[in-house]
């Protein structure tokens, strides 16, 4: 049964969705297991939650598709019996089925995916990334938009402080915890150890930082916002990555020049004259009810006179 979520809920809903999207990234990327199942839970639960609320309407489009890359993954990782593995991969098949010869096994079943477990984990990323994006659109069908693009922009500069802190610290590991198999320089190390994944994310950050910058009315304050977005473009500077930095650059060419086809388009836009004549018809509305109230407030004060006259002669007559 379908329920409307109180405003409450929805709070509840948007506070899960912002946990999930920088608990993520900041837990190694989301790369560990254990991470990918924690937050995955949580990102399910908000899309579940999503379904409840009344009216809306989630993208359909891409959460179908990336449903189907889940299901795709799961199906990868079905045992099957080996004469059909056979008919379907052959490859695959024969690894199976030589799997167990170094201790004299056969192996009766095997799986189109040769790391089953790898499989159900990216069954559960794509389905994760599905239920984000309907959660993302039932909140921004209900004038939400700019809370989650603000969750994802605050989630981009606490990577951005993070990283600078461990960069600041000379730290060897990352939050102390997790020891990276590959040797990695303390000068790139943070939640994301590849540095053109965090040029990446930085460079989301910039941009939608610049988008909420640019608002009439910003959700936060543009001293927030400002300072977030230099922190988050100095992080993406210090990468050095040459992808991400090219990215950067056109990107900011492309803002600048859609900001400023837009400041002309809106400068050479006449005002509508509807709105003016609103404006005169308002004003004249005003004016003959002013002589109105006048009359009224005079009416009034006549009748008040008259009552308090004729009770006094009332009672002069008893």
């Amino acid at each position: 049964m379908i329920r409307r979520l109180s405003k409450h809920a929805r709070t509840l809903l948007l506070v899960t969705t912002a946990i999930t999207i920088a608990g993520a990234v900041l837990a190694v990327g989301g790369v560990p297991p254990v991470v990918i199942l924690v937050f995955g839970a949580l990102a399910l639960a908000a899309g579940l939650g999503a379904t409840f609320l009344e009216g809306t309407r989630g993208a359909l489009l891409p959460v179908a598709l990336l449903l189907g890359l889940a299901v795709y993954c799961v199906v990868q990782a079905v045992p099957l019996p080996i004469e059909w593995l056979r008919n379907l991969s052959p490859s695959a098949a024969d690894v199976w089925s030589r799997s167990l010869q170094p201790i004299g096994e056969a192996v009766p079943h095997g799986a189109l995916s040769l790391d089953p477990g790898a499989s159900i984990v990216e069954a559960l990323k794509w389905a994760s990334y599905a239920a984000l994006v309907h959660v993302g659109a039932v909140l921004s069908a209900r004038g939400g938009g700019d809370k989650v693009l603000v969750a994802v922009f605050v989630s981009c500069w606490l990577v951005a402080l993070a990283s600078l802190g461990h960069v600041l610290l000379s730290a060897t590991t990352v939050w102390g915890v997790y020891t990276p198999w590959h040797k990695i320089p303390p000068s790139h190390m943070g939640p994301l150890l590849n540095t053109n994944t965090l040029a990446g994310y930085m460079n989301l950050g910039v941009f939608i930082g610049l988008g909420l910058l640019v608002r009439r009315r910003p959700t936060l304050p543009r001293p927030v916002l400002g300072v977030g977005l230099v922190t988050i473009l100095a992080v993406s500077i210090r990468t050095a990555s040459r992808g991400g930095l090219g990215a950067l650059g056109l990107g900011l060419i492309v803002f600048t020049v859609a900001a400023l086809v837009m400041t002309v388009d809106g400068a050479r836009r006449p005002r509508p004259r509807v709105g003016r004549r609103a404006h005169l018809r308002a004003a004249r509305g005003r004016g003959r009810a002013r002589p109105l109230q006048r009359r009224l407030g005079l009416l009034g004060s006549c009748s008040a006179k008259t009552r308090s006259s004729s009770g006094s002669w009332v009672g002069a007559a008893r």
